[in-house]
């Protein structure tokens, strides 16, 4: 054994103490202190609880340090001090960027450049550590504990200049409670596509039945494709246009009170809760849990987290397993299934809560709630019955199931109003705040696509609205007036007699959804912009495509035709079709590319191009294409359109050269310098390999495109 003098029991002492408290203190304390608004547990409760954890563990470490043999004891301090100095390394310099944690695999390669290098250093480490002096490796480990003891100190310092609100701290005083006078009650779904709440209502009529009074707007649009501003737009009718920084603009509207901040003008008493606040943009690290049940698997969790950053990158999918975590994951009562579904499951248990505390009190002045739940929003893990979905079967279940959890809760939020006695002077939304991005299977895909219009994008642009005007009973209606989500705050305002005036620069103003003829169109915009890593954390959203609508957004001539092909092609330059080509883009009709080029797949095919004509000196359309023949279909016909207009046919025979060049002549006028050109084919029989017994690919065979080029 080591000989237990005042020297080595006070090495023995600092290093354990050092060791604990860094690991067990200061990681998870740096992550609250980052993210302080989407956590339930306050600073005080947080540091004693880790405290008492490190403490619990500086006892172990000292007690084995002191019981094993010399050798032993030597080996396990080294141990110690490496663990320690690598998680510090490790979690404060090499820790990537991996997207949200939100149950989704990780894309981490186990031979990256990155994992090489964290390689390297952990058997540079390793090294150090065996060869030093148990004297200077305790001096490491003492200047880890002082580097983190700083770093602590100083976030705790600014951590009330960096909280701008406290909405997260569970349900705060007056939230629950409603007036036995007059209430507005605005409840987000998070993601709830009208497409998806339309299948649930009319799969469940029961559930229907719940929306007395409600007027369901069937064509609502978005304004954006993400939460981030979506939740500011609903509170306070306000557009972010990317010309100033995010925090610059909140901070405007929220000093302006705007929107449903008038209410306060009239007397009415604001109450907000959500995932994410007027001030404070989203964050998805681990949203409000509830009550003092959570208060321990918050603890683990953010050890969890604090794990996953300070291990090397090819241990990380081992402590997230796919979102259940390492830590976590040892908690088996039924409540922690649910906080370790995330998003939706935390979303579960707020909504089940916020529902039971509701109450009426006695103060006469009317409120105002708005209540953002996640229940709906990615990664769905709940059943039609709020049960948890294992990961391995989420793909058996349909995106209608999912949301169906949400809604019924919504509909007992509905039954508990009624109960209550204060179903009829509530003003009540039911909205999402923006749409999910899925296939609209109201939409015509192929003449969205016509128009340079993904579904993904309907899918986002496709919101849910639901409004039960003050003393309104009755069967559900349904309404095709022509709303946006922007319009909830000036309708509430509307409802209380309280006039706003239009903004004389705003091109698409708000209007009273409740005021709006089904005939009347309207033009309305949608911001839509493509999420990447690159702009997490920056002062802006990406660069944002404004889309002006003019109409019922199911119909795509109600859509600007807003195709962005990136690039330009060159004259005399050959394209060919089995790669990506800059300047030009398959719209539809193409299957995917083989080594010599690309099959046509349906009777008509599109391509878009923009096209660079100052070398074009011959306006000749140079086409390489084979055709599709055997002898029980011998010719392949197709008519050639550009920009609209015949420039020619092809025609390809059973026995003739096979592929074949075909040249069109282009009048100088027909190409548009500066704007996307459109390129078709009009087949007119296309067969399958399957229908002619060749073999078993039913695709629409007609032409094969191998190169094309402009002279």
């Amino acid at each position: 054994m080591i000989s237990i003098n005042k020297k080595n029991l006070l090495s023995i002492t600092l290093i354990a103490f050092c060791a604990s408290f860094f690991l067990v203190v200061f990681g998870p304390l740096g992550i609250f202190l980052g993210n302080a608004d989407d956590l339930t547990i306050d600073l005080k409760s947080l540091v004693i609880n880790l405290s008492i954890i490190a403490g619990s563990i500086f006892l172990v470490l000292s007690i084995l340090m002191i019981v094993l043999p010399e050798k032993l004891s030597r080996i396990f301090v080294r141990a110690i001090v490496l663990i320690t100095l690598g998680s510090w390394f490790f979690s404060s310099f090499l820790y990537g960027d991996y997207g949200q944690l939100d149950g989704q695999e990780l894309s981490i390669s186990s031979w990256s450049w990155l994992v090489i290098f964290q390689l390297i250093v952990l058997i540079a480490m390793v090294l150090f550590v065996v060869k030093v002096k148990i004297s200077a490796v305790a001096k490491v480990i003492y200047f880890v504990f002082l580097a983190g003891l700083f770093t602590s100190a100083f976030g705790i310092l600014n951590l009330e200049e960096n909280t701008y609100q406290n909405d997260k701290k569970g349900f705060h005083s007056g939230m629950t409670a409603l007036s036995p006078e007059k209430n507005v009650l605005h409840v987000v779904l998070d993601t709830l596509q009208t497409d998806l709440f339309k299948s649930v209502i009319q799969n469940d009529l029961s559930l229907k039945s719940k929306f007395e009074g409600f007027i369901f707007f069937e064509d609502t649009l978005s304004v954006y494709r993400s939460t981030e501003m979506s939740i500011p737009m609903l509170i306070s009718g306000e557009i972010y246009r990317n010309r100033q920084p995010k925090d610059e603009f909140l901070r405007r509207i929220k000093k302006q009170k705007l929107g449903v901040k008038k209410l306060e003008n009239i007397g009415y008493k604001l109450d907000a809760h959500g995932g994410c606040s007027l001030i404070t943009p989203c964050t998805y690290l681990s949203p409000q849990v509830v009550d003092k049940e959570g208060i321990y698997s918050e603890i683990l969790l953010l050890l969890d987290i604090y794990l996953f950053k300070s291990v090397p990158d090819w241990l990380k999918p081992s402590i997230y397993n796919k979102g259940d975590w390492l830590l976590l994951k040892s908690i088996n009562a039924n409540l922690n299934d649910y906080l370790r579904a995330q998003h939706v499951g935390l979303g579960h248990l707020l909504f089940l809560k916020f529902v039971k505390e509701l109450e009426v009190d006695e103060d006469p002045v009317p409120r105002y709630k708005f209540f953002h739940s996640l229940v709906t929003h990615d990664p769905l893990k709940l059943d039609a019955d709020c049960n948890i979905v294992p990961q391995d079967k989420v793909f058996g279940f349909s995106r209608v199931e999912f949301v169906t959890c949400g809604i019924r809760h919504f509909a007992k939020l509905l039954d508990k109003l009624k109960a209550l006695g204060v179903y009829d002077n509530t003003m009540i939304i039911l909205s999402a705040d923006h749409g999910a991005g899925y296939r609209n299977d109201d939409f015509d895909v192929v003449a969205f696509s016509e128009r340079g219009i993904s579904s993904r994008i309907l899918g986002f642009a496709s919101a849910t609205m639901l409004i039960k005007p003050f003393n309104r009973r009755g069967d559900m209606k349904i309404s095709e007036a022509q709303v946006s989500l922007r319009d909830i705050p000036k309708t509430i305002l509307a409802a209380n007699d309280i006039a706003v005036e239009d903004d004389p620069h705003d091109a698409f103003p708000a209007r009273d959804a409740l005021n709006i003829a089904a005939e009347a169109e309207r033009e309305r915009e949608y911001l839509h912009y493509e999420w990447k890593r690159i702009y997490r954390g920056e002062p802006k959203l990406p660069p944002i495509t404004l889309y002006a609508i003019n109409g019922n957004i199911k119909d795509s001539l109600s859509w600007p035709y807003s195709l962005n092909v990136p690039g330009e092609l060159g004259c005399n330059n050959q394209v060919l079709f089995n790669k990506p080509i800059p300047g030009m883009k398959v719209l539809h009709g193409f299957s995917g590319i083989e080594s010599w080029g690309r099959w046509t797949n349906r009777h008509k095919v599109k391509i878009v191009f923009n096209l660079n004509t100052a070398e074009c000196s011959r306006n000749i359309l140079s086409l390489k294409l084979k055709g599709f023949v055997t002898s029980k279909n011998t010719t392949q016909h197709a008519e050639v359109l550009l920009n609209g207009t015949q420039i020619g046919e092809v025609i390809i025979n059973l026995g003739e050269q096979n592929p074949r060049e075909f040249e069109f002549s282009i009048s100088p006028d027909l190409i548009k310098q500066g704007e996307v050109n459109t390129l078709e084919f009009h087949i007119k029989n296309p067969v399958s390999p399957k229908s002619l017994g060749i073999n078993n690919v039913t695709r629409l065979l007609g032409l094969g495109f191998e190169s094309m080029v402009f002279q």
